[in-house]
């Protein structure tokens, strides 16, 4: 079986400050700013599907999107990894931490739920089906 991992959804990065944070990666790197909440803010990478997402309220580390994060999480621990926390949902759908063989940790979401509807500002204001 091909694995579930289908590619990185977004590298979540830790700041203490969105605002100066965003003039770094928006103003002066360019990224496109796509969402954002009261605690994120969401940027699009060049290849259109990784974002790098801007957060005072976790920790940096990078997420995997899956189709199903319950199917994932049968077909990794079978091949050997183990889940640290999880399934829970999200605005989006489930999400959980997974580790492999050697302490790795990734966490894993799916958007079964929708994706984000944004207005003019780019701030989220509800969901759509995918």
């Amino acid at each position: 079986m091909i694995s579930p991992l289908h590619h990185v959804d977004c590298v979540r990065i830790s700041v203490p400050e969105l605002d100066r944070a965003l003039i770094f990666y928006h103003d002066k790197l360019g990224y496109e700013v796509v969402w954002k909440d009261e605690h994120k803010i969401g940027l699009l990478m060049e290849d259109g599907k990784t974002e790098i997402v801007l957060q005072d309220d976790g920790e940096t580390t990078t997420d995997l999107k899956v189709s199903s994060v319950e199917d994932t999480i049968d077909f990794w621990v079978k091949s050997g990894g183990n889940l640290l926390s999880g399934p829970i949902d999200i605005p989006i759908g489930k999400w959980a931490m997974i580790q492999d063989p050697w302490g790795n940790q990734f966490s894993i979401l799916d958007s079964t739920k929708g994706i984000f509807v944004t207005d003019k500002d780019n701030n989220i204001i509800g969901m759509k089906k995918e």
